[in-house]
Order: C-alpha cells, then structure tokens, then sequence
C-alpha cells in the first residue's frame, strides 16, 4: 500500500492531470489517463501514472513515479522497465519523470547507464536510459505560483521553506481564487505531513475545520472516502478468510483503521500511523474503527485516536 506521502500526490494528479503534463512537459496536452490497474500485463509491475499525451502532433506516453523515499539503487531500473514494458504494450515511445516529494537523501541521476566487461581491460556500453527528476524541495514556492497551474499550489507545502503557515495560507488563498476548491482536502492533507510544530497542527486543524463542509462535499473526498472503505473492507474478508491466525486479524484492522483515516480524515494519518505502532489488541482496533466510522469530525476522530492510544 502506498504510504500518505505518495498517495496524496497520486490522487493530487489524478485530479488534475492536464496541469502535471504542463509541468512535464511545457506545450503538450494530456489526452487520456491510463488506468494502472489495467496497465502492463505483468502482476508485480505498478507504474504509479501513465498518461497519453500529444506533443506537436505526435502521440506519446507520460510515465510518472512519485517517490518519498530515496531508492537510488532501484528507481533508475525500475523507471527503465516500466518504460519498455509501457513501450511494448501500447506500441508509442515512453518518457519517463520522477517527482520526489521530500530530501531523504541521494536521488538517482539520469542517466541510466549499463556497461560491460570487453577483452582484458576495455569495456562497452550496451544501455543509455535518460529518464528526469523532480525535487520538490528545490524549487521555489513563487515558481510554483508564477506557473499558471493552479492545480500544482497544493505542492507549495513541500517546495522550498514552504512548510510554513503563510505558505499554507497562499495555497489556501489559491485555490479559493482559482475555484479548485476540489483540491482543498488533498491540500490539506499533504500540508499535515510537513508542518510539525505543534502549534502549527493546531492552526491547521482549525483552518481544516473551517471548511470541513466544503472539503466533505468534493467530489475528491467523496470518491476517496467509498474507495478507501471498500478496500479496508475487501482486505479485511481477503486476509480474514486467507489468516485464521491472531497476527493475521491484527493486521487487518490495523489496514482498515488506516484506509479509513485516509479517506475521512488525512490530516490525522500521521497520528494514527504512530498509533498503529504500538496499539495490537485487535478489540481496541475494533473499537477505533467504528468510532473512527461514526466520528462526524477531525476533531471526534482526533479524540478518538487520543482515548486508543491512552488505552493501550
């Protein structure tokens, strides 16, 4: 399962993906999304987005991966093999893009290049992989504005110095101007992963209060919210009837308070991530799930977490 980083970026895209085109790549338009869960015929291989787009006439594929981890050793591969694969299946030329969301150390470098032993001493180059890089984190928030795209202020957060309040507030300010009030939940949700000062969190859950009406009745939310209960409830049957063991229905509950914490209220996911470290017995997660069900808001659903916590 993808963790509350590269999720709420997933479904930031997902819900504007003309302006991450424009982003990528500056004069093309995005054509149509590629539902990954129909993508590249190979089980254990999950491009995270792929689009068609036109770019001066032509047809092409947008590979995207969003990352909040560095994996040097692996992305570059990984970038290479949805990109062939990507190739093969739907028979157009592949780019490739990464967007890191947040400094975890070295990035891998474009490009890709493989090389082996020839004679005694020389070697060849067999493979050159050019791919890009995005990180979030050096560019400035202006550059973000000056862009046009309002679909891309929820990312102001994670830019340069952007975890701040004033920084909150020109997002917010944004995207009430541009009409993307759609967007104001997944903003919210990744501005509650970067800002960690406590008084911070409790200026933004009343901003997040605020406009809970609002952020209830996107078409985001509500898309999320049915998705995320249908997935914890599917995984709970699957695992339930695969799992007879005391491990097993732990870790069930543990994946359906999560999935419903991410739908109905993401800005509390960091809480019940830390939550769900040390909290096992599955009748504290039972309870937690249906007081999480039944909360009417982050604020209910934050006491509720607190009271789980006590508990254990």
């Amino acid at each position: 399962m993808p963790g509350p980083w590269d999720s709420g970026l997933k479904r930031l895209v997902k819900a504007v993906p003309e302006d991450f085109v424009a982003l990528l790549a500056p004069g093309a338009s995005c054509v149509k999304n590629i539902p990954v869960e129909a993508e590249l015929h190979r089980q254990d291989i999950h491009a995270d987005l792929l689009y068609e787009i036109s770019e001066r006439g032509k047809l092409l594929l947008l590979h995207l991966e969003l990352q909040s981890t560095s994996e040097v050793a692996v992305m570059a591969e990984r970038l290479l093999e949805y990109n062939v694969l990507a190739r093969r299946q739907y028979k157009r030329p592949v780019r490739s893009y990464v967007i890191y969301l947040r400094d975890d150390g070295r990035v891998a470098s474009s490009p890709l290049i493989w090389k082996v032993p020839v004679g005694r001493a020389g070697e060849e180059t067999v493979l050159i992989f050019h791919f890009q890089s995005i990180k979030l984190w050096e560019i400035e928030a202006e550059e973000v504005v000056r862009s046009g795209l309002p679909g891309l202020l929820p990312l102001l957060p994670l830019t340069r110095n952007g975890a701040r309040r004033e920084v909150v507030e020109w997002m917010i300010d944004g995207l009430f101007a541009h009409g993307y009030l759609k967007l104001l939940w997944i903003a919210f949700s990744i501005a509650a992963l970067v800002l960690k000062d406590p008084s911070e969190k409790e200026w933004l859950d009343r901003r997040f209060a605020m406009y809970e009406d609002i952020l209830t009745e996107s078409w985001v939310y509500q898309e999320t919210v049915q998705k995320g209960l249908e997935k914890g409830l599917q995984q709970g049957l699957e695992q339930g009837r695969q799992e007879g063991r005391q491990e097993g229905r732990q870790e069930t509950l543990t994946q359906v308070l999560l999935n419903i914490v991410e739908a109905r209220f993401p800005i509390l996911l960091p809480q019940a991530n830390a939550l769900v470290e040390h909290v096992h017995d599955p009748l504290t997660l039972q309870h937690l799930i249906i007081m999480l069900t039944l909360a009417q808001s982050a604020e209910e659903a934050r006491q509720s977490l607190s009271n789980g916590a006590s508990a254990s």
